[in-house]
């Protein structure tokens, strides 16, 4: 991905406590290849890289064979009052740099995880399985993608405005609380630190200790561009020890959290007592409508690829899809066609198309999902229980899954209404459109959803009828400028875009003189 250059001032020139200039690295991808042996990951507090322990931490296993790679390292309770202290601490000098001054170290960062695609790629593979063309394009082109233009958004959302005699200014909320999600660990970890701290924010994060390698050499990257002591903070460990920790510290001024519904919850329920605010991004169970006119060309391929994209573990995936009843066999026939082609196998080997789960915990999840619609009776377009045929012995320690459809499925089945967070896809179908929009509207969430139609303004006209955070209208390709987030029991608030960063800020009005 093309990266802009890194402007440097001249240090004898610059501003106070301004960044001092950034040489790159001679070695980009040195100490970030888990090649040699288990990792251990480790944290980062008020400036320093601290070791993690082996002892106590929890297991990285590259899903493909079942193979330790790593360990997550656990920080204890003084680990993470240190960092929450030093993020108060830094917290009003950094609000006061300009969002010049604070763009500088994040330019510098862009410029460190370039520079080191193909090691942080490595990584993506070893401890997601995914094929890497996917995780260098995906995963390692969003953290850096995040990062392009995001001191121009910035810059928008801090420009005061006017309203009559009034000033309307927006400030940083303070001390950010941050946990990722264990699916994208890259990018979460950029985006949740670079969209708070280019608001003048400073941030704890906790990455997911199910998949933290990556994370990891992102954070040692960034302890490389000079950032004053406390503005980040990242500490390892699970989410009841660490998570909860953060989440009902009385310093905490926000919170953002992607993960499950039911830990959102837990959130909720503890800031009610300290009306700590969040943004909670918590999954969906998300339709596709093939309109009576749609491609099936295009519609059909787009969706299949949704459903299975991430290996089939991603918050936005398109899982259910919602058909006219004059097109269900002909759907089917064509799914059927689109996952028969489709390879299952290690994410290195050439020709793969999916690779595994991301752990033997998720790989039981999925199974049981597809093992309940077999027992109650689903019909089975393609798939079922079992490893993939043609995988090779030296794999079959590894989390994979067959790509499973399930078709003509009543709208109120488990499958239909629960997610997943696996390769199962299942087929509804509908005698009209205003049917179709009742189906995909009857579940509890509301993240993401897809229309397909021939005529634009139609496939407009039926995403707006759609409770959803985003619909994705005839393919049209994801835009991290965007604002994402759901609606109902997909959470709350966004993240990107100009409204994800306006919900890192507090709002302040100046009522100034007639």
């Amino acid at each position: 991905m093309p990266t802009p250059g890194l402007t440097v001032a001249d240090p004898a020139a610059a501003s106070p406590g301004a960044p001092s200039p950034v040489r790159p690295m001679d070695a980009p991808a040195a100490g970030l290849s888990v090649a040699s042996g288990p990792t251990v990951t480790g944290h980062y507090v008020d400036g320093v890289l601290v070791e993690g322990a082996r002892s106590g931490g929890t297991p990285v296993h590259d899903p493909a064979t079942g193979e330790l790679i790593g360990v997550t390292g656990h920080a204890g309770p003084a680990t993470v009052a240190r960092a929450l202290a030093a993020a108060r601490a830094a917290a009003p000098g950094w609000a006061a740099r300009p969002l010049a001054e604070r763009m500088r170290y994040l330019d510098a960062w862009r410029e460190r995880l370039a520079a080191a695609a193909d090691a942080l790629t490595e990584l993506v593979v070893d401890e997601l399985g995914l094929i890497p063309e996917f995780a260098r394009r995906v995963h390692v082109g969003r953290a850096v993608g995040c990062l392009e233009h995001l001191g121009e958004l910035a810059e928008a959302v801090l420009t005061p405005r006017r309203e009559g005699t009034s000033l309307v200014v927006r400030e940083p909320a303070g001390v950010v609380a941050a946990i990722t999600a264990w699916n994208f660990p890259l990018h979460m970890l950029v985006s949740k630190i670079s969209s708070a701290i280019a608001l003048g924010n400073t941030v704890v994060i906790k990455p997911s200790e199910i998949k933290s390698l990556a994370a990891w050499a992102a954070t040692r990257l960034l302890a490389q561009v000079g950032l004053p002591p406390g503005v980040v903070n990242v500490v390892g460990g699970t989410g009841p020890e660490v998570g909860a920790a953060l989440v009902a510290h009385p310093d905490v001024d926000m919170i953002s959290f992607t993960g499950s519904r039911e830990v959102g919850r837990s959130i909720l329920a503890t800031t009610a007592t300290t009306i700590t605010r969040s943004v909670l991004e918590l999954g969906g169970k998300n339709p596709a409508l093939l309109l009576p006119d749609a491609s099936l060309d295009e519609a059909l391929p787009g969706v299949l690829g949704s459903c299975l994209f991430n290996n089939g573990q991603v918050c936005g995936a398109q899982s259910r899809l919602i058909v006219p009843r004059a097109l269900l066999a002909e759907v089917e026939e064509r799914v059927a066609e689109i996952v028969d082609r489709t390879v299952v196998g290690p994410p290195r080997a050439a020709g793969t198309g999916l690779g595994p789960v991301v752990s033997a915990a998720q790989q039981a999840r999925v199974s049981g999902f597809i093992a309940d619609g077999l027992s109650s009776g689903l019909r089975l377009l393609r798939g079922g229980l079992g490893l993939p045929e043609g995988l090779p012995a030296s794999h079959h320690g590894g989390y994979y899954l067959r790509p499973t459809v399930f078709t003509d499925v009543a709208a109120g089945h488990r499958l239909a209404q629960e997610e997943i967070f696996g390769p199962v896809l299942t087929i509804l179908a509908c005698d009209n459109v205003d049917d179709m929009v009742a189906v995909a509207n009857g579940t509890r969430y509301g993240l993401t959803a897809a229309v397909w139609s021939a005529d634009l303004d139609r496939s407009i006209a039926v995403a707006r009828r759609l409770n959803a955070g985003q619909v994705v209208v005839n393919g049209g390709a994801f835009n991290l400028a965007a604002p994402y987030g759901g609606v109902r029991e997909s959470g709350n608030g966004r993240e990107h875009g100009r409204e994800g960063l306006a919900e890192l800020t507090e709002v302040k009005s100046l009522q100034l003189p007639a």
